[in-house]
């Protein structure tokens, strides 16, 4: 498996150092790997088997989706899932489970199986999305129950409303209160940002997130909305009036931008209106692919995600978040590789942090 020098840059200072008045100093890191899918599990060490001790001590779930260019719209409102499992989102392919996703799927379930229980897999999607040959493969895996869990709908917005049943059904029998619902913007891939960097407050305030179109909910969306447990919860847009219009969420607008990188910012810093929820730690990444596991990761530590680009500075627009929230910043990470987003960046965000 991936090593923790393969995931996290070294030579970096250590999260917890301290000076000689034990105030943390913050630090910077990546979270990489050679593909989505490898950024993926390396997330899951991150969050979910810190040190990398292969223990995964507290994993009894995993989300499983399709992370292939143009397949993001359907774990696109995982997150509020993932968060009521406490489980990482991890990617495969239609026609095919990369190694490293079979390894890491192969390290939890072993220790499941190890104490006399098993992994349960949550598939997103259907058949066109994760097909029932990659369910085959993951069930052969010792320790991975023998269950098998779609969660998927005729379209986006039933896999949406499909995933919202399940997140109120599971916070219900955890006795967690549903605080809020976040409408994102399914009918349109530039919005699909927004929705993302929505994301970690939909994991951590166990907010379902539910796909509309521009001026009109879905049936199935709809009748969601209209359960007991949303009735009269705020209704939160992740996207400006840009791609939701404004008499559908009729509370809350996250931001007022249309540009993906100021409407991060506005995002977070309505993240950190919520409680439990810090700028201590905060994500920058520029991929729509490494934003679906990294929105789970930050949601897991109740951190923020912002956006940046592939240039060899940060987005303007994120920076002045970053310099607000210094004092609080304990740990930056950078998910993706050099490709995504390249060192100079990096090394940008440590300088910020000085």
């Amino acid at each position: 498996g991936s090593t923790a020098a393969a995931r996290i840059d070294t030579g970096v200072r250590a999260e917890a150092t301290l000076t000689a008045s034990f105030a943390f100093i913050p630090v910077a890191d990546r979270v990489t790997g050679g593909s989505r899918y490898e950024v993926a599990t390396n997330l899951a060490r991150t969050g979910w088997d810190p040190g990398d001790t292969k223990t995964w001590s507290d994993v009894r779930h995993i989300i499983v989706a399709n992370g292939e260019p143009g397949k993001e719209a359907d774990p696109l409102t995982a997150a509020a899932l993932a968060g009521v499992y406490d489980a990482p989102v991890l990617l495969v392919q239609a026609a095919d489970i990369p190694a490293v996703t079979r390894t890491v799927i192969t390290e939890i379930a072993a220790k499941r199986a190890a104490e006399g229980s098993t992994l349960a897999v949550h598939i997103i999607g259907g058949v066109n999305s994760v097909p029932n040959a990659r369910w085959t493969e993951i069930s052969t895996i010792a320790g991975v129950s023998s269950t098998m869990d779609r969660i998927a709908g005729r379209d986006r917005y039933a896999v949406s409303a499909s995933i919202a049943e399940r997140v109120i059904f599971e916070a219900a029998k955890q006795g967690r209160p549903i605080t809020g619902v976040i409408l994102i913007a399914a009918d349109n891939s530039a919005a699909f940002y927004d929705a993302l960097a929505a994301s970690p407050v939909a994991y951590a305030r166990t907010m379902p997130m539910l796909a509309v179109r521009k001026t009109k909910v879905p049936p199935s969306v709809a009748s969601v909305l209209a359960t007991t447990a949303l009735v009269g919860r705020k209704r939160y847009s992740a996207s400006s009036s840009a791609y939701i219009a404004s008499e559908l969420f009729s509370d809350v607008p996250l931001t007022t931008s249309s540009n993906r990188y100021s409407a991060a910012a506005a995002i977070a810093s309505f993240a950190l209106t919520q409680p439990g929820i810090t700028s201590a730690y905060t994500g920058l990444t520029a991929k729509l692919s490494d934003a679906l596991t990294g929105g789970a990761y930050l949601g897991k530590v109740r951190g923020v995600l912002l956006f940046t680009d592939s240039s060899s500075e940060i987005q303007v627009a994120s920076k002045p978040f970053i310099q607000a929230h210094k004092p609080s910043i304990t740990h930056g990470w950078i998910i993706g590789g050099p490709v995504s987003v390249p060192g100079a960046q990096l090394a940008e965000f440590r300088s910020l942090l000085e």
